[in-house]
C-alpha cells in the first residue's frame, strides 16, 4: 500500500531522484548529448506509453 511515509520517508532515494531526472532529460533531450550517445528524443505519445506502463505495474497487487 502506498503511504506518504512510503513515497517520502527516504530523503536520500529522493535527492537521487532529484538529480537523475534532470540529467535523463538533459541526456534524452539535448541534440549534443544526443549525438554523443547515440540517443533519439522522446515524443509525447511514448512518454505517456511508458507512464502507462508504470501506472499499470504500480496497479498490480503485491504477494
Amino acid at each position: 500500500m502506498l503511504s506518504k511515509e512510503g513515497l517520502f520517508g527516504n530523503t536520500i532515494a529522493l535527492k537521487a531522484v532529484g538529480v537523475l531526472v534532470p540529467l535523463q532529460l538533459v541526456m534524452t533531450h539535448l541534440p549534443f548529448k544526443q549525438t554523443l550517445f547515440g540517443t533519439d528524443h522522446l515524443d509525447g505519445e511514448t512518454w505517456l506509453r511508458g507512464l502507462w506502463s508504470q501506472a499499470c505495474w504500480y496497479s498490480l497487487p503485491s504477494r
